[in-house]
């Protein structure tokens, strides 16, 4: 073994050599050097199963356990509770010579267990951001014993944080924690998906990000086979409403739901797969499909199972369970499997339409290729609408093949998408305060502006929109002030902060429990409830609805052979700028891809002689009758801001994914709207304030319309790119 194994502490080495390792990775030799030899911050970034875990915990473990003291000396933080839960069993065998403890502390774990880590804090503790916010508001008077000797914090899954309001209600809960402890604890990120540094390195170390050390493995070495087949569209286009007589259109999309299902059957029947999908519906379409397709061929059993969030939790541990048992099933799932938990050896990852980001497609295909030797296997299949002679451009040139390509190229060509840069998050602002209210039983403005602001991470927040979000919080009767300056929690107030739902800073769904004689499937959105009477389908299933009780949320359902599709509201996602731009770069180029199966390779060039005969290859528009198409490759906030530049300028404007249709008759027309805009005619805020819906956030309802418009101008406006992309016209 390498100098780096002899400096782990003897327990870590003997449990290393009885579990037959022979030598240590690169990445964590390296990572085991910076930590014993320098006290930076520290990112380590990998593939899924490069052994990043190990990576931090040996070294870090092997200096606790030499050095104990009381309280929880080590802090890891998870966004999953399964991902806590594999990770506690992963660090307990690393200890399994020594009497360092480990706990857990989330949902599921027991109250004797939190209790115990409250009394007699020591070792590590693994624990959600939600959780911890729970230790804040619940048990405030323990934090001083629990945390006051931390040595380290660990971020996993740290890009699902960076610049996102789950990151910025964690980032706020550490420095919270920082007040506590003597000496700042080191902190230590963990991710396989990062496209730059800058971001994260300023999220572990927000005054010093120059002072956080990277450690990358790149694991050039590492194997990919992909293959992108063309298919149409299973969804059916129609609304949630009654059971209607099939129409020939239903039929078609049934047929072409069926030819899909029978691929997928005979691609993924066998070894272990992962089949992603961007929607609940999708996944909930084919899995029931499969399930006719193994009744009519008689298998002798279903090898194709279901795994999202609107399952109930014993559905989502029971296949996570038989995944890891290394049975030969194959899942549709949703982003519920992206993160790394740890299903054991999966031989091929389906992707059934492309997802929203390379970010995404490469963290999914990690999830395959984890055993030494073999080859991460992508089958991606784009699902295009089925065209007709009547359909327009944008359907001709086959966003969702093209989007495939584009991100496949950009993830072999080792791009991946930037954190976005950080805006207000004034929604979490809210949180905190009302949580530091909650806390201390009241506290002076000054006080929290101090620890949230000038010492936390909403330092752009001026005391001047601090006194706005207390002024609003004061109009909605969320908070009072006493004669001597104190605020404290109004009545109201206090009901906010005991809802279990206020630890979370995101906000949450209104659904529906289903439930079938007393045993739970899941649960399904208000807004996308079936009538009683109605069929649907869930965790691959038919379902008839027998009674709605609104009161308790709850849908009691028995189980029915008619069949009627599910619905889960929409599935759009972000895309930044370089994939738009990379998907005309497919559509201009003639290049061959070699992962293309013949019907990707035959549609492709179908959608090339649409872009070059609709004239797109020289010019970014398409006049007809009365309205004019724009192509402006660009991303979806920039898409976005252009649509309420229309509606500000008195044009009617449609968003799709790859197009803006403007009603409008000349184009001299939409030239002049787009000179107002370079000439600055429209300010961001002012475009924000044409938002349909203000309320974005979980807490915005209780700030007043001007923060809204200053928020909005930030999250969604994004002026910068869309002038840059007029002056390329």
């Amino acid at each position: 073994m390498s100098s780096a194994f002899k400096k782990l502490a003897q327990p870590l080495q003997r449990v290393l050599y009885a579990a037959n390792w022979k030598e240590l990775r690169p990445i964590q030799v390296d990572a085991i050097h910076e930590i014993f030899d320098s006290d930076n911050d520290l990112i380590i970034s990998a593939s899924t199963a490069s052994g990043k875990t190990e990576a931090a915990f040996l070294p870090l473990l092997s200096q606790v356990i030499d050095e104990r003291d009381e309280g929880i000396q080590i802090l890891y933080v998870a966004p999953l509770k399964a991902l806590i839960n594999d990770q506690t069993r992963r660090l307990e065998s690393l200890l399994n010579h020594t009497d360092l403890p480990v706990h857990r502390w989330h949902g599921d774990v027991s109250g004797d267990r939190k209790k115990k880590v409250r009394t007699k804090p020591e070792g590590v503790l693994l624990i959600t951001p939600e959780s911890l916010e729970s230790c804040f508001i619940n048990y405030g008077r323990f934090l001083d014993r629990m945390f006051r000797n931390l040595k380290f914090i660990v971020i996993d899954e740290l890009h699902a944080f960076v610049s996102d309001v789950r990151g910025v209600h964690l980032s706020s809960l550490l420095a919270r924690l920082e007040q506590i402890t003597p000496k700042r604890p080191r902190r230590l990120g963990l991710s396989a998906t990062l496209g730059d540094f800058s971001q994260p390195s300023r999220f572990l170390f927000r005054q010093h990000p120059e002072k956080v050390r990277v450690i990358e493995d790149e694991d050039g070495a590492r194997r990919l086979r992909i293959g992108l087949r063309a298919y149409p569209n299973p969804i059916r286009q129609e609304k949630s409403g009654e059971d209607r007589e099939d129409t020939l259109e239903q039929q078609s999309k049934r047929t072409e739901t069926s030819a899909l299902a029978q691929e997928l059957a005979r691609v993924f029947r066998l070894e272990t797969n992962l089949i992603f999908t961007n929607s609940k519906q999708l996944a909930e379409l084919l899995t029931e499909e499969i399930s006719e397709i193994k009744r009519r061929e008689c298998w002798q059993k279903n090898p194709f199972l279901i795994h999202h969030g609107s399952l109930s939790k014993e559905s989502r541990e029971y296949t996570e369970a038989r995944l890891k048992n290394g049975e030969p099933i194959s899942v549709f799932c949703t982003s519920t499997l992206e993160m790394g938990i740890d299903i054991g050896d999966v031989s091929t990852v389906g992707q059934l339409s492309p997802p929203w980001s390379v970010a995404s497609l490469k963290q999914r295909i990690g999830r395959s290729g984890r055993s030494e030797g073999q080859a991460a296997v992508l089958r991606m299949y784009s699902l295009d609408k089925t065209l007709s002679k009547d359909s327009p451009v944008r359907e001709q040139l086959r966003p969702q093949l093209v989007r495939s390509i584009a991100l496949i190229e950009l993830m072999l060509g080792k791009w991946v998408e930037p954190s976005p840069d950080p805006c207000w998050q004034l929604s979490t602002l809210v949180q905190q305060t009302l949580s530091i209210l909650r806390q201390r039983g009241g506290a002076q403005a000054s006080e929290i502006f101090t620890l949230l602001c000038r010492n936390g991470v909403f330092e752009s927040v001026s005391s001047e929109t601090f006194r706005g979000v207390l002024r609003s919080l004061g109009q909605n009767e969320v908070i009072e002030q006493m004669s001597d300056g104190l605020l404290i929690l109004t009545p109201k107030g206090e009901h906010i902060t005991h809802d279990r739902d206020f630890y979370a800073a995101f906000m949450g769904s209104d659904d529906f429990t289903i439930r079938c004689q007393g045993y739970t499937i899941g649960t399904l959105p208000s807004n996308c409830l079936p009538q009683v009477g109605e069929n649907f389908i869930l965790s691959g299933k038919k379902w008839k609805v027998v009674q709605i009780e609104t009161a308790a949320k709850v849908v009691e359902v028995m189980k029915t052979k008619a069949k009627k599709e599910p619905f889960f509201g929409s599935d759009f996602g972000e895309t930044h700028p370089r994939v738009a731009q990379k998907m005309r770069e497919v559509l201009c180029s003639q290049a061959d891809y070699r992962y293309l199966h013949q019907d990707a390779r035959e549609e492709l060039e179908k959608a090339r002689n649409a872009f070059k005969i609709s004239g797109l290859a020289e010019s970014a528009f398409i006049q007809e009758d009365n309205s004019i198409t724009f192509f402006p490759w660009t991303g979806s906030r920039a898409m976005t801001t252009f649509r309420l530049a229309a509606k500000m300028g008195n044009i009617s404007c449609a968003k799709f994914e790859n197009c803006l249709v403007y009603q409008l008759s000349q184009i001299k027309h939409l030239r002049e709207h787009f000179s107002y805009i370079l000439e600055n005619r429209f300010e961001a805020i002012e475009l924000a304030r044409q938002v349909p819906s203000r309320h974005l956030e979980k807490y915005d309802r209780y700030l007043d319309d001007d923060l809204l418009d200053q928020i909005n101008s930030q999250r969604i406006i994004d002026l910068k790119t869309v002038k840059e992309t007029i002056k390329s016209l």
